[in-house]
């Protein structure tokens, strides 16, 4: 069981946990480059419905440890409240924490809110304001959150190790929009073009690791490219989206473990 939650978090890790959807690539030169673990296929199905079995049907926390050479330490006392956003845990000792949020069941990864920070032994506790931190969308108050925490101690390399690097500054806007409501969110027709873009002297290990765009709509994903650029432009076809406010959240997903994540809203009229 240690060995199977061991690797289980590894998946965790790179928050393709959060992918239910299991696609496959285009062909099998795709799928030989798009290395993110060592496992198989077959393996994270399997650890992905051990997950469902634990998950519940609230808002999941999940205690994972990694597969990498660090000294883990395992929380205790987790809860998270949905109405405050407040995230408990007890450390047996000072440790390196890093929290991850997102939607359970296929659903996007929405914001690390603690990235590999020094935390002190006994009682923790991290406050959510169930925002994402560039554009201020707010995800609302919802029982399907997933938290995902890690911690390591104080002598671990992370947040500059391979899959464990500290998520930098990723930003997505909408670039055709002619005009913005009362509450400053872009209007869009029938097409909405967002533009997601990192800064290439912050980020040059993730361009040169390589990696994939996933694009969820409302929370469910919507598309992905397994070829990814800086700046990515994607254009939405919103004209037979209902009218009214969406949510347009952007997983980016390096082939080495790495993920960021940034969202934007997009206002419908046509």
């Amino acid at each position: 069981m240690t060995v199977l939650f061991s690797r289980l978090a590894q998946y965790v890790q790179t928050l393709h946990i959060l992918k239910s959807n299991i696609r496959k690539p285009r062909d099998s030169k795709v799928m030989r480059k798009r290395i993110l673990t060592k496992y198989t296929l077959k393996n994270f199905i399997l650890f992905f419905s051990i997950l469902l079995l634990f998950a519940g049907c609230g808002t999941t926390i999940e205690n994972a440890k990694t597969a990498r050479k660090v000294s883990e330490i395992y929380p205790s006392g987790l809860s998270f409240n949905a109405d405050t956003g407040e995230i408990k845990y007890t450390l047996p000792e000072d440790a390196l924490v890093r929290i991850r949020i997102g939607i359970k069941d296929g659903g996007p990864l929405l914001r690390t809110l603690v990235d590999w920070e020094k935390r002190g032994k006994g009682d923790n506790i991290e406050t959510w304001d169930f925002k994402e931190p560039n554009n201020g969308v707010f995800f609302g108050k919802r029982s399907d959150y997933l938290i995902a925490i890690f911690c390591q101690g104080l002598n671990s390399d992370v947040g500059n190790s391979r899959g464990q690097r500290k998520s930098e500054s990723l930003k997505a806007k909408v670039v055709n929009s002619g005009s913005v409501s009362s509450d400053n969110i872009p209007e869009v027709g029938d097409t909405a073009i967002i533009r997601v873009g990192f800064d290439n002297n912050e980020l040059g290990w993730m361009l040169e690791s390589k990696f994939e765009v996933s694009i969820f709509l409302d929370n469910v994903f919507y598309y992905e490219d397994e070829e990814g650029v800086n700046p990515f432009n994607f254009n939405l076809d919103t004209k037979n989206m209902n009218e009214g406010e969406h949510t347009v959240t952007v997983n980016i997903i390096g082939y080495e473990g790495e993920i960021l994540t940034a969202s934007a809203k997009i206002l419908v009229k046509h």
